[in-house]
């Protein structure tokens, strides 16, 4: 038994409910277990029945990282939960693991190094815990698939799983790995940055398109389980945050991908910040995200076997105001 793939057969008896992007707001996520019906016992998060999902980001952008993180590893190491990797994540990993030369594999912009700066500093007492919760992330997967239910972070494509499966036998993120994904030039790495990124198209060079705070946007994300073919950029766009032009996309900007099968099983995904009306995007396409970080909601979705997503499985709670 691997540890991405495990028998749908040992899995039947439960219930999982897939956690969106947490972001560091760790009384969100108590707040969304207790709604859950989660018990916080010796010092762990639990339910009688059901498992948590993590679906990655669960770190990043809000107060509390540290105690997100210390939630999320006590339900793992105690079998009350699982949880993949985000971008974040990687992005975090990058940064804070150091090259022979002792400098970070890759050095973030000034923003996003801000954000990670203030991750470590909640460890500043105790850098000797940061390290080794370095460490407990470098080995968490980028998916598991359940049998009759997947979750990733972005964007599931066969062909990318089997790539990240050759490329990390022993379910850890090496050294050589992260330098690999950041160059971003291999197959492996692509494959990895679109499992936790998505899948996104650039815009022609002619083409000047603004997002709401009129920065200009040189790609967007698009709906991965849909052929681009004869659509419109706002039709094909899967992200809130900018309208883009009516007209059709043309054929030399796409670039292949592999399409998510209608009949394929249920698979929850992060990453996109879509409102709660927009979550559930196909009847086996759920995005947990509800923007939690942009003043949104944290979600969960509770999976209870069935083949067609509904919206009532679905579960929020809304920022703490403070």
């Amino acid at each position: 038994m691997t540890l991405n793939r495990i028998s749908s057969w040992f899995f039947r008896p439960l219930k999982l409910d897939f956690i969106g992007d947490v972001h560091g707001y760790a009384d969100e996520l108590e707040a969304l277990l207790v709604k859950m019906g989660y018990q916080y016992i010796n010092n762990v998060w639990m339910h009688p029945v059901n498992k948590a999902v993590f679906v990655g980001d669960f770190i990043n952008r809000g107060p509390n990282n540290r105690r997100v993180i210390e939630i999320i590893k006590n339900m793992v190491d105690n079998q009350k939960g699982y949880a993949i990797l985000g971008n974040h994540e990687i992005n975090a990993i990058s940064y804070f693991t150091l090259k022979n030369n002792g400098q970070p594999i890759k050095i973030p912009g000034s923003s996003n190094k801000r954000f990670l700066d203030k991750i470590k500093a909640e460890y500043k007492n105790d850098l000797n815990t940061f390290e080794k919760r370095l460490k407990w992330l470098r080995k968490l997967p980028l998916f598991y698939d359940f049998g009759d239910v997947r979750v990733v972070h972005a964007y599931w494509s066969d062909y990318n799983i089997n790539l990240i499966k050759g490329a990390m036998p022993k379910g850890k993120l090496t050294k050589k790995l992260l330098k690999e994904i950041n160059k971003g030039v291999t197959e492996v790495s692509k494959a990895i940055l679109q499992t936790t990124r998505g899948v996104e198209f650039c815009f022609p060079v002619n083409m000047i398109v603004t997002d709401i705070n009129k920065n200009r946007k040189i790609n967007f994300r698009i709906k991965w389980w849909q052929s681009p073919y004869n659509k419109t950029y706002e039709e094909l766009k899967f992200e809130t945050k900018s309208h883009l032009p009516n007209i059709i996309i043309p054929n030399n900007i796409i670039t292949p991908y592999e399409i998510y099968p209608k009949d394929s099983p249920p698979v929850f995904i992060g990453h996109y910040c879509m409102n709660n009306k927009q979550l559930i995007q196909n009847n086996n396409i759920c995005c947990v995200d509800s923007c939690i970080a942009n003043n949104g909601k944290l979600t969960a979705y509770r999976w209870i076997g069935e083949k067609h997503l509904k919206k009532e499985n679905l579960v929020s709670v809304k920022r703490i105001k403070k």
